[in-house]
């Protein structure tokens, strides 16, 4: 049997990065549910800034986590997918070229579901670093999450495959990958060739690197522009042309009577006619906690909450989606309360 060695390849930040993008696609994945919308959205944003910073570590990272170390022609990686199948095959320090271009598939569905994910959450709830684009595209909600959801899907999938690779490699070679991505260190064979950049996988790995790192960062430059926004509703209506905004506008519109699917509605039907009291959902009969901002003083505060409160209440009362004005002399309205 050749004799063994131990070997440093992964630097703190590369494992730090691996588990923390383990960890936050895995609360993403779990938290897809409404009720836990607001987890979902931070685990997603961790996600775009890991792998945002993945990228700017493969161009500037220490050896082995740069892409110019370790991404190959499809060629190779099919070839030494052929000999894994085969039991058979040279070890790698650091990535093999298929788990190469494992990592940049991943790199890939991760910022696509990502984007995706800002698209939906900007056309849905009119919020995030997308909402300036997005928020006049309501209609856009289904198609959106059903891409979003296809793409999460795709991105397991790449996960359990890359599982399956690192448990073949590692049976083949007989190495122990996890351990390698928790310690740093890794046990090869004396005569592993530990100079592996040739020109044409520096090229390659330049090349792969900055298309995904341009995908990517542009993306990341769009949510730091998107966090500036003023969470005022009032002054974002006033941006689409309406107001001016009064409390009796506000006040005739709540108290109006209209008609949804041959039924006549009101808002007073869920929130009673006195905003300070308690309310309950007429069809679900689930309490509904008091408007009125005088009893509950956070109630118009979040500005996802308000935006789905209103295109939720708009559609049920109205048979419709309120326009900016209505919004507007609503919230008017409902603030003096």
């Amino acid at each position: 049997m050749n004799p063994r060695k131990t070997v440093k390849v992964w630097d703190p930040l590369v494992r730090i990065f691996h588990w923390s993008l383990v960890t936050a696609f895995a609360v993403a994945w779990l938290t897809a549910e409404d009720d836990f919308a607001d987890l979902h959205t931070t685990a997603g944003y961790l996600i775009m800034g890991l792998v945002a910073f993945r990228l700017v570590w493969g161009v500037i990272g220490t050896r082995h986590a740069r892409f110019t170390s370790f991404v190959r022609s499809p060629g190779a990686a099919l070839a030494y997918l052929k000999d894994l199948a085969l039991f058979r095959g040279k070890a790698y320090v650091g990535h093999n070229p298929a788990a190469a271009w494992m990592v940049i598939a991943l790199l890939v569905s991760l910022t696509l579901t990502g984007v995706s994910g800002m698209m939906l959450y900007g056309a849905d709830e009119g919020q995030g670093p997308m909402a300036a684009v997005m928020a006049p595209y309501h209609d856009l909600e289904d198609p959106l999450e059903e891409a979003h959801e296809v793409l999460a899907g795709f991105t397991l999938f790449l996960v359990g495959l890359h599982l399956a690779g690192i448990l073949a490699s590692s049976f083949v070679h007989r190495e122990n990958l996890i351990r390698a991505m928790v310690t740093g260190r890794k046990e090869v064979h004396m005569d592993t060739d530990d100079d592996e950049t040739g020109a044409a996988g520096a090229w390659k790995g330049r090349a792969a690197a900055g298309v995904v790192l341009l995908l990517v960062l542009a993306a990341a430059g769009q949510g730091l522009a998107g966090q500036s926004m003023v969470p005022d509703r009032l002054d974002a209506y006033r941006a689409q042309g309406a107001g001016p905004f009064t409390v009796e506008a506000g006040r005739t519109l709540w108290n109006g009577t209209y008609t949804v699917e041959g039924k006549k509605t009101q808002c007073a039907d869920c929130h009673t006619a006195d905003m300070t009291k308690p309310g309950k959902h007429k069809k679900t009969g689930k309490p509904i906690d008091p408007i009125a901002p005088s009893v509950q003083p956070d109630r118009l505060t979040d500005v996802k909450k308000i935006e789905k409160w209103l295109l939720r209440n708009c559609k049920e009362t109205l048979g419709r989606e309120c326009t900016p004005q209505e919004k507007g002399d609503v919230l008017m309205f409902i603030q003096a309360q």
